[in-house]
């Protein structure tokens, strides 16, 4: 760790605004080496309960940063505008897909992954998933959706008159799960 060494001197602030900082920060500080001594002893439970506190996020952002760097056929590039919301709760949701172009709805159970301006990203259980660049409206119950999805969800399905585009579709994962991608489509 660098020493460093100041006087003081007339009409040169440096010592005093580093003086100055140094009291509040010893003022504010509620860590000393006791505490850091104990912490490094139980290191082994605070990293845990950090990766279990954050694993979500954690895991959102290792598939960003592992999407970005693989090239192969299941990457998804991300052109998006809007920042995405993760889910955390990811409550089942019964959703009814409308295809535009075709006739009978699609019953689907699925969990909402994550939500932006834009559109969504649905992890559905369905063999009857929609293709890509099929249009869609979503029938589903915002009232078992926790009230920031169900606020977000609300705002996006009124904003595009409840019609979507499925942007990419991914099976790569598991054969009975996919994910889709919905683009809120301007009106």
């Amino acid at each position: 760790m660098p020493i460093y060494k100041f006087n003081k001197v007339k009409n040169i602030n440096t010592f005093n605004i580093l003086e100055d900082h140094f009291r509040k920060l010893w003022l504010t500080s509620d860590l000393d080496s006791f505490h850091i001594q104990a912490r490094v002893a139980d290191e082994k439970r605070i990293i845990s309960e950090i990766f279990e506190k954050r694993h979500d996020w954690l895991q959102h952002v290792y598939g960003a940063i592992y999407n970005n760097k693989c090239n192969d056929e299941y990457r998804i590039d991300d052109y998006r505008l809007f920042p995405r919301r993760t889910c955390e709760h990811k409550v089942p949701v019964d959703i009814k897909i409308s295809p535009l172009n075709q006739g009978n709805p699609i019953d689907v159970k699925s969990t909402i992954e994550n939500i932006s301006q834009e559109g969504m990203c649905l992890k559905i259980k369905s063999d009857d998933r929609p293709a890509k660049g099929d249009k869609v409206a979503l029938n589903l119950d915002l009232s078992k959706l926790y009230i920031s999805t169900r606020v977000s969800m609300k705002y996006l399905m009124d904003s595009c008159n409840n019609v979507f585009e499925v942007m990419w579709t991914n099976d790569k994962n598991d054969e009975s799960m996919s994910l889709i991608g919905l683009h809120a489509t301007k009106c």
